[in-house]
């Protein structure tokens, strides 16, 4: 699913930049390479409000794994989206749901296509959902295989499905309808190893949403 010499997009579709936008503000975006773990890696339940809440990743992210903390404002290349820090504070990216999404800036090298792995992603939603709008999208530009898509749909239904190289569907799974039907802040979580039964699991807000397809 972490296919080596594919870019990777978030908050569109991974070819041109140019459909299925997302519409809203982004933070805490992880992707941890070879690695399938649970949610409480990166959120926790607030022990006065009981809401969940974002907490500081302390793992590894593997050989093409990255962090975009959003702490740089001053533009949108790689270097200031990706940029570092010592202190631990969401900071956010707006997208406007039309025109415009994030492009990791190289494609992904190193080893061979993974099959286990881990996306934390916290969206707030500018509107109820009304249409399909990609999270993450990472694929092939040339071929219809090695796909890999995250998404919310019309009826607020968040999903993942991934294709080998031959457009066969090796990995499918969603939640229920309504599951981030609203505006408003989710953190949606999604873990998978595709060595153990293609198990995968998708959490919104620290909780189990999954459904297998």
């Amino acid at each position: 699913v972490s296919q080596s010499r594919y870019k990777a997009a978030i908050g569109s579709t991974r070819t041109t930049l140019n459909s299925e936008f997302f519409d809203g503000y982004l933070t805490e975006i992880h992707f941890i390479d070879g690695q399938a773990l649970t949610p409480s890696s990166f959120g926790e339940t607030d022990a006065i409000t009981g809401r969940w809440k974002a907490k500081a990743y302390s793992g590894t992210y593997g050989t093409n794994g990255f962090y975009l903390p959003f702490v740089d404002n001053s533009g949108t290349t790689a270097t200031t989206l990706g940029k570092d820090r010592s202190t631990y504070r969401m900071l956010t990216a707006q997208l406007n749901g039309t025109s415009n999404g994030i492009q990791r800036g190289a494609d992904l090298t190193g080893i061979a296509n993974g099959k286990s792995g881990t996306i934390s992603m916290w969206w707030n939603f500018t509107g109820a959902s009304s249409g399909f709008q990609v999270l993450w999208s990472s694929r092939n530009n040339t071929t219809i295989g090695s796909t890999v898509n995250t998404f919310r749909d019309a009826n607020g239904k968040i999903g993942i499905t991934a294709l080998n190289s031959s457009g066969t569907t090796i990995l499918s799974a969603s939640t229920t309808d309504n599951v981030a039907a609203g505006s408003g802040v989710y953190h949606i979580y999604m873990s998978w190893d595709l060595n153990l039964n293609n198990q995968i699991k998708i959490y919104v807000n620290g909780s189990d949403q999954t459904l297998l397809s």
